[in-house]
């Protein structure tokens, strides 16, 4: 007759609600490729994604650099929803023409109360 083996609740595996520092890492990872490339981005209206230079990404969060505003924006690595990328850039169709990025962030709206 086998013997069951009893687990404590204490070794018992919990779900993580935090990814943790290694899910930043990766995507610090996927956007370290794009330093110093223009990139589409979401920055100030989370439904217009316009263009931005991609200034540097760690640990802990990335910045882009808009020109036309001569401002830099810094946003928590966990402010990332999405990042697109496509082999042949990625399409955006604006209202007044077609954009094409290499890659397009898509960041979490900031929510005003």
């Amino acid at each position: 007759m086998a013997a069951k083996k009893k687990v404590s609740a204490a070794a018992a595996p919990t779900p993580k609600s935090d990814p943790g520092p290694e899910a930043n890492s990766r995507m610090q990872t996927l956007l370290e490729k794009y330093k110093g490339r223009v990139i589409g981005i979401n920055y100030d209206n989370s439904a217009d994604i316009r263009k931005a230079l991609f200034v540097e990404a760690n640990a802990e969060y990335f910045s882009v650099f808009v020109k036309d505003q001569n401002l830099k924006y810094s946003y928590p690595l966990k402010a990332i929803l999405s990042l697109i990328e496509g082999k042949d850039g990625v399409d955006i169709e604006d209202s007044k023409q077609l954009k094409k990025f290499i890659a397009v962030i898509k960041v979490y709206p900031l929510v005003l109360f």
